[in-house]
């Protein structure tokens, strides 16, 4: 399956080399008021087409720091970026002036991606995942479920691949592939429940579609829509099959139930709120089905991105930095040894700083996107910057992450993988100022990978609590082999896909 995918990709990247070729030659530059701009050269547009960050750092310092807005001509950034003085700006105005959803379902291209333009129309999933996955007394509640889900799935990878067997010497080992597979399977288990999360075509298949996700976006843009979507067709009919029939159940059994009920999985909680939806289509089997890929695209993808991120940044760091040791020190310490994995409490994870931190200083080094809080203008007006430039209707506008998360201002050497910086910015300080440099904290203006206050990720915490569990697993019951140099990122203009397969040795602790 991955190898013709391999042939797919390649096949629409070399199409799309042909398309910025021409681009690069007849496109004109679209320019706003004050705002630095040039028609740039072909070698500069196509470079900046795949890997935007070298650009993005000079104009972040010559522009941002003086809160004057920028523009990147690369295909796959927001049209304007802006500096931190606009970010409460960005956060408090109205969907009616700057839309979150319409820039977010415009970087996905979601008409085609996610099959239908139902999608650009979020409330259904969102009022699930606000019911189900943010509420701290329903994150608590799903610990143990995760907790075993993850057991298992590292239980029936060592069981069929024999490199992670109890062995003295170091196997080398897909470990990109097994934590991919554990961490599907895991997310499945709340997402679509207990049925769908063991059957091996189903997770196959939303795998797959969401694997195809990032690329097709991109090619998206420049080819023809519904040509690009056909895998994401192709992999949510081969799901369908599988995840149609239990929705169809769920639907027969909601009548009379009210929808505060305590739900089994999100797919039930999904079906309930899709069906009393003032849309009839929204309550149809295949429209839910859809909505279910898309929240599993929304929790696998960033999440599976962050854990393999972190196990490589930790693998690869200094060995004298005794990373992984201080993260196994700081588990032990607070739950001891021998302890299931499903009897972790949230106050537990919580009190994990080591393993917060070190998650956190990998997305900021390497955040699914290199922009945050990206905003489409839906205001027939246009949108007034703070220095008075307006940007019309239809533009994106968001803030340059990857630079201000690389400030050295804001962060002493940003290009070290310090797995512990937060945790000691924590040490250092109290009260609220020392909840401000928790992962999942958006209070910081120096920090924005979850977004803005108002309009941060509802499933943040739910995700946390899944990438601490896979690597509190991984990290006690196995040692994994150092890596001399630390595998690079596939840049696609502002969109940052981690390393593929990297053989590494891995054996089971004793």
């Amino acid at each position: 399956m991955e190898g013709k995918i391999s042939i797919f990709v390649l096949s629409l990247i070399s199409t799309y080399g042909l398309i910025v070729v021409h681009l690069a030659v007849n496109l004109k530059w679209k320019r706003w008021p004050s705002i630095e701009l040039s028609r740039p050269r072909f070698a500069d547009s196509f470079a900046r087409t795949f890997d935007v960050t070298e650009q993005m750092q000079a104009l972040y310092q010559k522009r941002s720091k003086l809160s004057l807005p920028f523009h990147l001509p690369s295909l796959f950034c927001p049209d304007i970026f802006v500096g931190l003085s606009e970010r409460k700006v960005l956060d408090v105005r109205s969907q009616h002036e700057l839309s979150v959803d319409e820039a977010h379902f415009d970087l996905l291209a979601s008409d085609y991606t996610f099959l239908t333009d139902k999608t650009r129309h979020p409330k259904v999933h969102q009022d699930t995942i606000k019911l189900l996955l943010r509420p701290r007394k329903a994150l608590e509640s799903w610990i143990p479920v995760v907790g075993q889900e993850v057991a298992l799935a590292f239980d029936y990878a060592s069981t069929s691949d024999p490199s992670t067997g109890k062995s003295p010497q170091y196997e080398r080992s897909d470990v990109h592939a097994l934590l991919k597979d554990v961490v599907a399977r895991a997310a499945n288990r709340v997402i679509c429940g207990k049925e769908l999360c063991h059957n091996e075509t189903f997770v196959k298949n939303s795998l797959a579609f969401i694997t195809m996700v990032p690329y097709a976006s991109s090619i998206i843009r420049l080819l023809v829509g519904r040509i690009c979507s056909l895998p994401s067709r192709y992999f949510h009919a081969k799901s369908a099959v599988h995840s149609i029939p239990i929705i169809e159940q769920h639907i027969e059994t909601a009548g009379g139930m009210k929808q505060e009920r305590l739900h089994s999985d999100v797919l039930q909680a999904l079906v309930y709120r899709a069906i009393e939806d003032p849309d009839p289509a929204e309550g149809t089997p295949r429209q839910i089905s859809i909505r279910l890929l898309v929240l599993t695209f929304a929790t696998i993808f960033p999440a599976f991105s962050m854990v393999w991120n972190t196990v490589l940044d930790l693998v690869s760091a200094p060995q004298e930095a005794r990373f992984i040791e201080g993260i196994r020190e700081e588990i032990a310490r607070v739950k001891g040894h021998g302890q299931p994995l499903s009897s972790w409490t949230l106050s537990e994870l919580d009190s994990l700083w080591r393993l917060d931190s070190a998650l956190k200083e990998s997305m900021r080094r390497w955040s699914p996107l290199q922009f945050a809080a990206t905003r489409a203008v839906t205001s027939s007006s246009g949108f007034k910057l703070s220095d008075g430039t307006t940007v019309g209707k239809g533009a994106t506008i968001g803030l340059p992450m990857h630079a201000i998360h690389h400030d050295p201002e804001f962060y002493p050497n940003p290009e070290t993988y310090d797995a512990f910086r937060f945790a000691e910015l924590r040490e250092q300080a109290d009260g609220p100022e020392q909840r401000r440099h928790q992962l999942t904290s958006t209070s910081s203006a120096q920090y924005v990978g979850f977004g803005l206050p108002l309009n941060a990720c509802p499933g943040r915490h739910f995700a946390a609590i899944l990438m601490k569990l896979v690597l509190i697993h991984l990290l006690t019951n196995f040692n994994l082999e150092s890596l001399e140099e630390r595998p690079q990122p596939l840049y696609l203009g502002g969109v940052v896909l981690p390393p593929g397969a990297v053989p590494i040795g891995i054996r089971q602790r004793k």
